[in-house]
């Protein structure tokens, strides 16, 4: 934010107020300024208030060397609404229609109109010697919560709102465990060793030297049943055969966090998943629907690295184009979490959906 002189911005502001007084308008002050009244100490930048769209006239005569947009409908990104931009010694003055004005609320990405500002009853405070009708602090405040840019965020955190939550756009989950109810030591591997009578202790010994070689797609899942095939002896069409079919009886899907996301991408809230899989786990998974009701898929074994790897989360990042604090990562591992945490990324442990919908509302997600 580009300093400015703040001699100059009082100036300015009794220059705009002298005038709107001298012509028995009807004014608010909005924005930064009012955030300022009510105890936010940001630099301020510009001057923002609202009157009615009829008055632009009246003041046309005493500002027109100063306009640098005449009164017209503006367009913008987050605010549509009548409006003239006056620029009084080098300070930029907005003075925005107080009847009829909208703003898109950075959560729903929805337009909502604001009403008649003026209806409300300002609160008068005492700003650079000037008594100053503002916009009600709980209707600053509430404005502020919508629009959410970084300067709102500021101001609602200097004026008293201490917990302002992050503005999560995004929610990211893991699949095995989380998206599938799955148990691998229980209903995978226990069964598999005693479908085809494995020394347990040798079959996790090949499991864990090579499991995370494949998981990064360094080779394929047929290669490492190869592998196990080899090392224990036994013939590989039979072990394939065992280990999908005791592999797929593992997977579960959690139907109820399925309604879950559902419901948050009806909300607008972008859904992904981001998960370790070895190629033929994937395909298993993808029989059952796990991946269906997600934006996009990461996975790990066609990238090339995976969790807590923190590669795999900056293309995550990369694939949401949207900062880490908008971003909430699940996972059922917290050493899959501490590597998203790096990035900034806001995380949740999951153990149930019960506790999942709760720590997301605590993150501000809106579940219902």
């Amino acid at each position: 934010m580009k300093a400015i002189n703040q001699n100059s911005y009082k100036k300015a502001l009794k220059w705009i107020v002298k005038i709107l007084k001298k012509k028995n308008i009807k004014f608010n002050i909005l924005g930064g300024l009012a955030a300022y009244a009510y105890g936010s100490k940001r630099m301020l930048v510009d001057i923002d208030l609202a009157m009615k769209n009829k008055d632009f006239q009246k003041i046309l005569p005493d500002v027109k060397n100063y306009i640098i947009e005449m009164p017209h409908y503006l367009n913008q990104k987050n605010w549509q609404g009548y409006y003239m931009g006056i620029k009084y010694n080098s300070i930029k003055i907005e003075v925005g229609g107080a009847d009829g004005d909208s703003m898109l609320n950075s959560r729903t990405k929805k337009w909502q109109k604001l009403g008649d500002i003026l209806s409300r009853k300002p609160v008068f405070k005492k700003v650079f010697g000037l008594s100053l009708p503002l916009i009600p602090k709980k209707e600053l405040i509430a404005y502020k919560e919508k629009l959410m840019r970084e300067v709102d965020i500021i101001d609602l955190r200097n004026i008293g709102e201490k917990n302002i939550k992050p503005q999560i756009k995004a929610i990211v989950f893991d699949i095995g465990g989380v998206m599938a109810s799955e148990n691998n030591l229980v209903d995978h591997y226990i069964p598999l060793c005693k479908s085809l009578k494995i020394n347990k202790k040798k079959f996790f010994e090949i499991r864990n030297k090579y499991i995370n070689k494949f998981a990064k797609g360094e080779k394929s899942g047929r290669k490492l049943i190869t592998i196990f095939s080899k090392r224990l002896n036994i013939p590989y069409k039979k072990f394939l055969q065992n280990w999908i079919k005791y592999k797929r009886k593992s997977i579960k899907k959690n139907f109820e966090l399925e309604r879950i996301i559902r419901d948050l991408k009806k909300k607008e809230y972008r859904v992904a998943s981001l998960s370790n899989a070895i190629d033929i786990h994937y395909k298993l998974g993808k029989e059952k629907g796990l991946y269906n009701v997600f934006n996009f898929n990461i996975l790990s074994f066609k990238e090339g690295f995976s969790k807590p790897d923190i590669r795999i989360y900056k293309l995550l990042l990369n694939k949401l184009k949207m900062p880490a604090k908008e971003v909430i990562f699940i996972d059922d591992y917290q050493i899959c979490l501490d590597g998203a945490k790096k990035l900034g990324i806001n995380t949740i442990l999951f153990r149930n959906n019960k506790q999942l919908v709760k720590d997301m509302e605590k993150l501000g997600v809106k579940t219902r």
